[in-house]
């Protein structure tokens, strides 16, 4: 997927999650997050914005350690997005 249209795509999961979220429906906003993280994860910025986004809905159903949990795989995708290709020899793939 070109790069333009990826990111355009990511807004859409992103604006359609904030919507659900901020009506209360945390578990479609979970569905529009889980594809913006599919989305995203090619490039840091998109792919911590969707750890985020994941972090507002447990803080918003009060799960504070899952939000912790986000925050460090938020920074962790900051870090480490795109620092290791994943192959059939590492298990990853």
């Amino acid at each position: 997927m070109p790069q333009e249209q990826l990111v355009e795509t990511f807004g859409q999961e992103w604006n359609a999650a904030s919507v659900a979220l901020r009506s209360g429906q945390r578990g479609l906003a979970m569905l529009h997050l889980i594809h913006a993280h599919q989305l995203g994860q090619g490039t840091a910025r998109l792919h911590a914005l969707s750890h985020l986004g994941f972090m507002r809905v447990a803080l918003q159903s009060r799960a504070f350690r899952a939000a912790g949990q986000q925050f460090m795989l938020m920074l962790g995708a900051l870090l480490f997005t795109g620092t290791w290709t994943e192959s059939p020899e590492s298990g990853l793939g």
